[in-house]
């Protein structure tokens, strides 16, 4: 009988143990599992809104370019500057540069016209001739152009017309 109530008690232990490992398991076996695509979720949540950066960022240089102002030009960069990726951020960068100049350029053309108007000079008018040559917008060029030819020709002046066919 004793070695009955040994089996006895092994086969308890061994159910015992059993019990206690599948616990063990489903307890912490678990955990792992489910941390796994946790991380692969926050890194493509990561990944998708680095990306929504980068169009925002596109579409406001975009903008920015199309629409040359001190206003587009701020969000434009606000925009960039969010952006982690580097060589994407320098090659936004670099677009709001020509954008920064072109604004540069046509305030002060249209600064230069206003003098030449407000002064009525020969050499207030070929100052804004030479800074117009600098202005790339075609349009804000040929508005700025018609105002100082208006100025010029009610002075008896003629303007240089081979700078202004140039673009820069």
């Amino acid at each position: 009988m004793t070695s009955s109530k040994n089996e006895l008690l092994y086969f308890v232990l061994t159910i015992l143990f059993i019990v206690f490992a599948a616990f063990i398991y489903f307890t912490f076996g678990r955990k792992t599992a489910s941390v796994q695509p946790s991380n692969l979720t926050a890194q493509v949540v990561a990944r998708q809104e680095a990306e929504k950066k980068l169009q925002t960022a596109k579409a406001s240089v975009t903008n920015a370019e199309v629409n040359p102002n001190d206003s587009s030009l701020a969000l434009a960069q606000e925009a960039v500057e969010q952006i982690e990726d580097d060589s994407k951020k320098n090659e936004l960068r670099a677009r709001l540069d020509a954008v920064a100049a072109e604004i540069t350029n046509q305030t002060a053309a249209t600064t230069a016209v206003e003098t030449a108007e407000a002064s009525l000079s020969t050499e207030d008018i070929k100052a804004a001739q030479e800074a117009l040559n600098q202005v790339g917008n075609e349009a804000k060029k040929t508005e700025l152009m018609n105002r100082l030819t208006a100025i010029a020709s009610s002075l008896g002046y003629t303007l240089d017309p081979s700078p202004s066919s140039s673009t820069n």
